[in-house]
């Protein structure tokens, strides 16, 4: 039992992907900070540099050498259309949807809110009619 729960944590350790959700309390990763950035930049040697530099250049000629361009989805606007809703409902699937009691306290948030801002606009608009009146000189 001790290695199929060995095995498992390695699993998913291996795997790249990330999901975030608000429940989650866990630290998020260090990003390298700009002087750390800068000092290894500063360390490498102009051959380095200069090697890297050919080595990307390289991999993109030979990435953009094999891909065929598929001018088959550039005629058909349908593809791309539906291509899209796909994606989108591939999307749509993956949201946590909240559930009915944290939805309607959402509801009555928004409610409370929108009724102060009406509130507000109301006084300051009787506010200003008052003010111009009164600036006015009439009654």
């Amino acid at each position: 039992m001790a290695k199929s729960a060995k095995g498992k944590s390695k699993q998913k350790s291996q795997n790249r992907i990330t999901r975030i959700t608000a429940g989650d309390k866990a630290a998020k990763p260090k990003k390298p900070s700009i002087l750390a950035t800068a000092k290894e930049l500063a360390g490498r040697t102009q051959a380095e540099k200069s090697s890297t530099k050919t080595a990307k250049t390289s991999a993109k000629t030979k990435t953009a050498a094999s891909k065929p361009k598929n001018s088959k989805s550039r005629r058909n606007p349908l593809s791309a259309i539906t291509g899209y809703f796909r994606g989108a409902w591939q999307e749509i699937k993956q949201v946590r949807w909240p559930d009915r009691r944290s939805t309607w306290g959402m509801v009555g948030a928004l409610i409370v809110f929108t009724a102060a801002l009406f509130l507000v606009i109301i006084l300051l608009d009787y506010g200003f009619a008052w003010l111009f009146k009164l600036i006015m000189g009439t009654k």
